[in-house]
């Protein structure tokens, strides 16, 4: 993985929640498999980059650094367990 710095690590987070925040249209859309692929592949760069931010911030920001990724990832397994359910649920109905 390349070292792009702390500066790196938040801009590609940042870019990475824009894109997620711009795949919520289409979670209706029977995409989930395509956002959860895309999650996978993410996912490891953004638990890194979320160490580098949360390392290179000072002290008294790191906390709320560290609450914001935390639920991030929480938000993340919520919506794949919502998802799961309802495709159960229309599975039963059908």
């Amino acid at each position: 993985m390349a070292k792009v710095g702390p500066k790196g690590s938040a801009y590609r987070l940042k870019k990475t929640a824009f894109d997620l925040l711009g795949m919520g249209d289409i979670i209706d859309q029977d995409a989930w498999g395509y956002i959860r692929k895309y999650l996978r592949l993410k996912s490891t760069f953004m638990y890194y980059d979320f160490d580098k931010v949360i390392t290179a911030a000072p002290a008294d920001e790191r906390e709320g650094l560290t609450n914001l990724a935390n639920r991030l990832f929480d938000n993340v397994e919520k919506a794949s367990t919502i998802n799961h359910l309802k495709q159960h649920y229309q599975k039963i109905l059908s």
